[in-house]
Formats: structure tokens, C-alpha cells, sequence
């Protein structure tokens, strides 16, 4: 029996920019495992159930994926941030502070990640886990196209990820000052 020591893995990441709503958001898509590495599943579902949120913010498409988005939008009074955990915005509250330093730590995790541990199988990128994963409400192989095939190393490219990761993670950080302030 062969075992793989991965952690996270299947992590996968795009940018989305929208002109017309001085928006920007980052997604990191990753798949959460319990290994030697360590126990991000087990940690993120202790953690909600902690929060007494499970069920609000349980991945629709894999409950063994966490989809994170970061995102800021430019208003009259400044920039605007937020966290969109599995499709629901995460607000800061008490309950939801345990949350917060998950993500964080998750998202330094896989910043840190050597790219030679970054482990994406074939699989995932012929599963729904991608396709439907990523942008969560939309396929991406219809939002796409043709031009999927030339987006998909993009999207695993480790550097591009560990870089969506610091974006993510500094957006989790200024709610948080924003939050504790």
C-alpha cells in the first residue's frame, strides 16, 4: 500500500475583475485532506461546527473543498472588503473570529507551500470539483470555452496561487484589524 503525503492539494486559483463594478476578486479553490501533513478537513469542520455555522458554509459542489473568495470593491467612502466562504459572504462576528484564523492560516499555508509539493491530480481537472469548483454557481468549461485548455496551467500555476493565496490572506487580515479596531 502506497501512501501520498500531500495536505492540501488540488489548489487552484483565478482572479476575476469587473470594471463596470469596481470590483475585484480573488478564488482559491482547494481540496482539504487529513494526513501527515496535517489536518486542515478535520480542523475546518471542527471549526464550524465551533461556530455554530455548518451547515451555512459547507462547499455545495465537494464538502471536502474549501472555495475562498476575496473580494474588494470601490466605493464613495473607499474600498469595500469581503469573504465569500463555500458561496456565503462570512461576516466578522464573534462566532465567526475562528473562521477567520483558519482561512488565515490556510491561506499562509499554501503561500508557503513549495511548488514541488503542489499536488493537482488529473482527475480533478476532468471532475465537477473544477469545473463547477472554482467560480462556485457557474461551469467554467462554459464560461471558458475553447479557451479552458489555455487557462488550466494558469489556474494550478503555483505561483499564481501561492500570490491569490497573499491576496486572500490580506483581505482576512484587514477585516480582521477592521473587526478587532
Amino acid at each position: 500500500m502506497q501512501i501520498n503525503f500531500t495536505g492540501i492539494k488540488n489548489i487552484s486559483s483565478t482572479r476575476i475583475m469587473s470594471p463596470d463594478n469596481n470590483m475585484e476578486a480573488v478564488v482559491i479553490n482547494a481540496q482539504l485532506t487529513d494526513d501527515y501533513d496535517g489536518k486542515d478537513l478535520s480542523n475546518f469542520k471542527e471549526t464550524l461546527s465551533r461556530s455554530g455555522v455548518k451547515e451555512n458554509y459547507l462547499n455545495p459542489v465537494n464538502q471536502n473543498f474549501v472555495n475562498i473568495i476575496g473580494q474588494k470593491v470601490l466605493t464613495e467612502n473607499g474600498i469595500d472588503t469581503k469573504i465569500i466562504l463555500n458561496n456565503t459572504p462570512l461576516p466578522a462576528k464573534r462566532n465567526t473570529v475562528p473562521l477567520f484564523s483558519f482561512l488565515a492560516k490556510l491561506t499562509r499555508d499554501i503561500k508557503a507551500k513549495p511548488d514541488e509539493k503542489f499536488v493537482v491530480n488529473k482527475d480533478y481537472l476532468e471532475s465537477d470539483d473544477f469545473n463547477e469548483g472554482i467560480i462556485l454557481g457557474y461551469k467554467l468549461s462554459e464560461l471558458c470555452g475553447d479557451a479552458l485548455s489555455i487557462m488550466v496551467p494558469a489556474i494550478i500555476n503555483p505561483p499564481q496561487v501561492k500570490h491569490c493565496a497573499d491576496s486572500v490572506n490580506n483581505i482576512v487580515q484587514d477585516i480582521m484589524v477592521d473587526y478587532l479596531a
